[in-house]
């Protein structure tokens, strides 16, 4: 059996969408807008919802690739390491995942704009493995943000023209938030 290494130091959630010199150049884009990463949690934390937030106006202004350079500079905020992470309370442990999942749905709908199908799952994907944690831990908006991410999935598989994968998930999605007409929308 081969010994297996692995860096506790390692941030790994933007490198989930970001090859070493993309990491980089949101880094720094993010130092260029005036918003380096602090070290404070709680400070990674207020950072990381601001530039959501500035990525949202982004995307209503159809600006889709600061809204994602927003998006990766949110996800690279509250992406801590391993090691940070075991130190972590499970209160702040509960906070990182409940800051994490609206920045998934929000890099799922903006891939999906910018043609980005793969990257859209990818990024549902990830979320919808969190959102179900944060699911079992007993978050309060769980199913709705769930619901938003099977939601999200559904339309970029349905991109893909995966259509039979795309039911799965929209049929899960309308299931989660039965009232929410643009799921049921789509899904019918």
């Amino acid at each position: 059996m081969a010994a297996q290494i692995v860096d506790i130091d390692e941030e790994r959630l933007l490198r989930h969408f970001c090859l070493d010199a993309e990491c980089k150049q949101v880094f720094d884009w993010l130092v260029k807008q005036g918003h380096p990463r602090p070290d404070g949690f709680h400070e990674r934390l207020a950072l990381a919802a601001d530039l959501r937030e500035k990525g949202n106006r982004k995307y209503q202004a159809s600006d889709f690739t600061s809204a994602m350079m927003f998006a990766l500079g949110a996800l690279h905020c509250i992406d801590f390491s391993q090691a940070k992470s075991m130190l972590q309370s499970e209160d702040e442990k509960q906070e990182v995942l409940k800051a994490l999942l609206p920045v998934m749905s929000n890099l799922s709908v903006i891939f999906l704009k910018r043609g980005d199908a793969y990257n859209a799952v990818r990024s549902a994907d990830l979320g919808i493995d969190r959102a179900k944690k944060y699911q079992q831990q007993g978050g309060k908006e769980a199913d709705a943000l769930l619901a938003k991410l099977l939601f999200r999935r559904g339309q970029a598989k349905a991109q893909k023209k995966d259509f039979a994968e795309a039911r799965t998930d929209l049929r899960e999605a309308a299931r989660l938030m039965p009232a929410d007409k643009e799921i049921r929308k789509l899904f019918e």
